[in-house]
């Protein structure tokens, strides 16, 4: 009798670690809280990294029975990336399942007219969709471009300003995959076959689409400029634009362009260099890259950009310099 009682005892014993673990695993943290909430899974989080968090924001019982489960069941490789709604009466099996067999939630950012690769790497990164220097190093990936059909050496000039909706951890390239789609809409055949009928190739027509944005934000005002640089392009002239000259400096740019600054020895330099750049400037929009394979008839060599978002054009240099100085002279009053 002592025997049979001494060896009940040692069974329930032994059956405590697995009654414990079976508690962690199948009940959730809370009974009553069905409250959803919004769990984030960042792009190239290990298990580990996934189970603390899930145990930091009480989505779990435990971070261990966590990974112990999922590594038994099979689907610890199988944890995506994004965002997914779950709630504190999930036990741990609908946990796992949620993340690995759900659906992302997707969420939403807007990249504006005019953006650098750079400036764009940086607002995914603060948006939650990526990193920016991962980002950054993908955009300029000539491999990756030609994967595309982007026959330059980066995307500059090609990552589409629009509204873009993605789970929050994606792949950056997926992301920049995503905007060559939408500029792909937008530079179509019909964009292909004019820009051929101009002589210009399709990257000649994104780098002047690019100065063009950077020139003016008045899309009334886009074809008058691509008509500026169109006649000076086929005379022979420098296009004198400033934006590629303070896309040249880069950082040493301090907001005010100088003298010296347009002597800078640089192949974005269109005051030293006639022609075009040797690339885009930034990442022009649609008004612009329509501007840029249809200017307006126009016999303009020079315009300046008034303030206020008024821009006066001029057909010879006196005119121009008379233009020039009253501006100068109604900024000073």
């Amino acid at each position: 009798m002592k025997l049979r009682k001494t060896v009940a005892i040692a069974t329930v014993f032994a059956a405590l670690p697995a009654l414990c673990a079976a508690f962690l695993v199948l009940v959730p943290p809370s009974l009553v809280n069905r409250e959803k909430v919004v769990f984030g899974v960042s792009g190239g989080m290990t298990l580990a990294q996934v189970a603390e968090k899930l145990d930091r924001e009480s989505a779990v019982r435990s971070r261990a029975a966590f990974a112990l489960f999922a590594k038994i069941s099979g689907e610890e490789k199988n944890i995506l990336a994004g965002d997914f709604e779950i709630s504190r009466t999930m036990n741990v099996p609908a946990v796992l399942k949620a993340l690995t067999g759900g659906k992302a939630m997707k969420s939403c950012f807007t990249v504006p007219e005019g953006f650098t690769i750079d400036m764009i790497a940086a607002l995914i990164e603060k948006k939650g969709f990526g990193n920016a220097e991962r980002f950054s190093i993908a955009a300029r990936d000539p491999a990756f471009a030609a994967s595309l059909g982007i026959l330059s050496d980066s995307f500059e000039g090609y990552l589409f300003p629009e509204t873009y909706c993605a789970s929050k951890g994606s792949n950056e390239k997926d992301i920049i995959a995503l905007m060559i789609k939408e500029y792909r809409k937008v530079f179509d055949k019909d964009a292909a076959a004019r820009a051929q009928s101009l002589g210009l190739s399709e990257h000649s027509v994104v780098i002047l689409a690019s100065i063009i944005e950077k020139e003016t934000s008045s899309p009334k005002d886009m074809r008058l400029v691509s008509s500026v640089f169109h006649n000076r392009l086929k005379s022979g002239m420098p296009l004198q634009s400033c934006p590629t000259v303070i896309y040249a400096l880069g950082d040493n740019y301090d907001g005010n362009l100088t003298a010296e600054d347009i002597q800078t020895n640089s192949p974005y330099n269109t005051y030293a260099r006639s022609g075009l750049p040797t690339g885009p400037i930034c990442n022009p929009g649609a008004a612009a890259l329509s501007a840029a394979l249809y200017p307006a008839e126009s016999e303009y060599l020079y315009f300046i950009s008034a303030g206020n978002g008024r821009t006066i054009f001029s057909t010879t240099l006196a005119e121009h310099n008379r233009a020039a100085a009253e501006h100068i002279a109604a900024r000073a009053r």
